[in-house]
């Protein structure tokens, strides 16, 4: 390896910071793929947790206990200057307004990170709607 190593995201509105060894550091803008109305699925992290934090704007992180039998889903309005740890295989997004921005920091213990995603049921995103809208319209 050469003294200095390239280091890019595909991913949109996703800035790397740092993906070396087993760390990787992310800063994430606002896109329309983290608004309400694109948010269709869970993501869930196999083999590692997840510690974010909102730097500005208004952003709700939906989560779901996947060892629950009842798996539901619940929402937290994020505090800026705050952060949020998720644990490996809690089910997470984030539904972000527009102008937020946040930092995330992952660790797993094995690579590559694994991560599968679980769409969300009628139920679900109904209970979303109703969730996001009064919390960005207060």
């Amino acid at each position: 390896m050469g003294l200095i190593e390239k280091i890019s995201s595909n991913s949109l509105g996703c800035s790397s910071i740092l993906h070396k060894d087993e760390w990787g550091v992310v800063k994430i803008n606002y896109s329309e793929d983290y608004n309400l109305y694109n948010s269709k699925h869970l993501y869930v992290n196999q083999n590692c947790g997840l510690a974010i934090t909102l730097l500005k704007g208004r952003a709700i992180l939906v989560t779901e206990n996947l060892d629950s039998a009842s798996c539901s889903i619940s929402t937290v309005t994020m505090a800026t200057g705050s952060s949020y740890y998720i644990n490996e295989n809690l089910g997470y997004t984030i539904i972000m307004n527009y102008g937020c921005e946040l930092f995330s920091v992952e660790s797993p213990e094995e690579q590559p990170l694994k991560v599968e995603k679980r769409m969300f049921t009628k139920i679900e995103i109904d209970f979303l709607n109703k969730a996001v809208n009064k919390e960005f319209n207060k």
